[in-house]
């Protein structure tokens, strides 16, 4: 072992330590069949030079008609865009090179936001035919509720998530079984049309938001409680004034507008 090391300490060079020892075991018979096999191994050196687009480049070549692969296309819809409409106009250039079905989801997405209900519908149908994920039934259910088909929606509400099924049961009118997939605000605003108002505000307890607090003053108007409706709406619009404007024109708070 000593004069293994000794040999090893001497030469810097690999090579040069590799044919040392092989003159070492061409004396020692034992070093050369029972130790040098346990010595052995391979050293692999890869060394890879990966050079891609820059921000900048995937939004010269975006709007110079220049190619990019569905992946920068999505990129830079979902990092780079400014924008509901700019993600709108990257998704639209994409679609026409790309079949993809995460192009023509994403498309519906960006085109829900930018207010375009009918079309984002007609995307996400086109992503439908390409991919059958629960994302995608979730997508459909909703865009047909937005776009007044409640029958159509009902198709998607089997194979869609939760949030989805309780939309699907509001828009029927079952806002019992809306509340049983939902959660805290939501879930209080499926109560409080269910005149659960007990449920209501035992799921929003937790909840100190200005929405929150805005619920908890119309659950007290319907309890005919309007000192406490008074002072939660106060505390709802010192979060988000523009509570005011809505309470204003509020039914459930009309008590509190003589």
């Amino acid at each position: 072992k000593n004069l293994i090391l000794q040999v090893l300490s001497l030469y810097n060079s690999p090579a040069e330590r590799e044919t040392e020892i092989k003159n070492m075991s061409s004396v020692f018979n034992e070093l050369k069949k029972d130790i040098l096999p346990e010595l052995r191994r391979s050293q692999i050196v890869n060394s890879t030079d990966l050079q891609g687009l820059t921000d900048a480049e995937i939004m010269a070549a975006y709007r110079n008609g220049g190619d990019l692969t569905v992946e920068q296309y999505l990129y830079a819809a979902q990092e780079l865009a400014n924008g509901a409409g700019e993600q709108v106009a990257i998704l639209t250039a994409a679609s026409k090179k790309f079949n993809d079905a995460r192009v023509w989801n994403n498309l519906g997405v960006a085109q829900t936001q930018a207010g375009d209900k009918a079309a984002a519908l007609k995307s996400f149908e086109k992503a439908a035919k390409l991919d059958s994920s629960k994302e995608l039934s979730k997508n459909l259910l909703l865009a047909n509720l937005a776009n007044g088909n409640t029958a159509e929606a009902k198709k998607y509400a089997a194979a869609a998530d939760a949030q989805a099924k309780a939309a699907m049961a509001a828009a029927e009118g079952d806002y019992k079984a809306a509340a049983k997939n939902l959660e805290g605000y939501n879930e209080a605003i499926a109560l409080v049309q269910s005149n659960d108002l007990a449920g209501a505000k035992k799921a929003i307890a937790k909840d100190n938001s200005a929405d929150a607090d805005y619920l908890r003053a119309v659950i007290a108007a319907k309890e005919g409680d309007l000192k406490t409706a008074e002072a939660q709406l106060k505390s709802a619009v010192s979060k988000n004034p523009a509570l005011a404007q809505k309470a204003a024109k509020d039914i459930n708070l009309k008590a509190l507008n003589k």
